[in-house]
């Protein structure tokens, strides 16, 4: 699959390219992938697109695996995204960006 072989390539090219497929391919499982492989390469780079996926995406597994790689990253701009979490449908989600929110006011973004 290519979101795998992306995976493993680093730069622009491939934050971009799994970019769209985080945010434009129909299966979910190509977008938890294409989440889980943004988070692992893309650093600061991954924050624009794991953020459009929590907020947007309509699988909730994708906004889970988006929201979790998000506060991996530890980067500041993350926190309106994971307050905007608290707003999500599903309870799981919810619970979890409570949860990353005492973190990152404790100082530790670790899950």
């Amino acid at each position: 699959m290519a979101v795998e072989v992306l995976d493993k390539v680093q730069g622009p090219e491939a934050v971009a390219a799994l970019a769209a497929a985080a945010s434009g391919d129909s299966d979910d499982s190509v977008r938890l992938s294409a989440v889980e492989a943004l988070a692992k390469c893309g650093g600061s780079e991954a924050v624009a697109p794991l953020t459009r996926a929590l907020r947007a995406d309509g699988g909730p597994f994708v906004r889970y695996e988006a929201l979790v790689n998000l506060a991996k990253l530890g980067d500041d701009r993350v926190r309106d995204a994971l307050r905007q979490a608290l707003e999500d449908s599903e309870e799981l989600i919810r619970a979890k960006a409570a949860e990353m929110l005492q973190l990152h006011r404790a100082g530790d973004p670790e899950p």
